[in-house]
């Protein structure tokens, strides 16, 4: 079902809004509760589902353990003839070799690791394999600006700005019977 996309309706007075504040009084409450029943029923059918799901994946993941296990015990098998590939009736097994991936050696860490890098290795490799990042402590500008500490015209040579959105609130009055 295509989605309508929100209209804004045109009001041409204060009564025009009190009618639409009166509408939403029935709306919001209709979302809530549609909202509310379409959680509970997706809920109802994890709660039916999530068992047999569970199961499922228990038993692809167990199979395919065993095959991971079988294959690399009998790994010599399948590459004696320089391939890496074993076509069987009910599929195909093979070794692919993965992305590279940096580990750390022993009982090494990576903040050792870093040291390391600082201590041993010369500028030009430290500044290649270091990050640094730069961010901006945004609390501490608008403290600076609200204490005066950051005035107007370095607020403007740096391009920065503190403002304050105005939104527009409205609270539905509970209909009395």
């Amino acid at each position: 079902m295509a989605r309508a996309k929100a209209v804004a309706i045109e009001l041409e007075s204060w009564g025009d809004l009190d009618l639409l504040l009166s509408k939403l009084g029935t709306k919001e409450p209709e979302l809530t509760k549609t909202e509310s029943d379409l959680a509970k029923k997706i809920q109802d059918l994890k709660d039916e589902h999530t068992p047999k799901i569970k199961a499922l994946r228990e038993e692809v993941e167990a199979a395919q353990k065993s095959i991971t296990d079988f294959v690399l015990a009998h790994k010599s098998d399948l590459t004696e003839d320089g391939g890496k590939t074993l076509v069987l009736d009910h599929g195909i097994i093979s070794l692919r070799l993965g992305k590279p991936s940096l580990e750390t050696v022993g009982r090494t860490t990576w903040k050792q690791v870093l040291e390391r890098v600082i201590a041993l290795l010369p500028p030009r490799m430290k500044t290649k394999f270091i990050r640094t990042k730069e961010d901006l402590e945004k609390d501490a500008i608008k403290d600076a600006i609200a204490s005066g500490e950051l005035p107007e015209d370095k607020r403007k040579a740096l391009g920065i700005a503190l403002v304050q959105a105005e939104t527009v609130y409205y609270e539905l009055k509970a209909e009395v019977a």
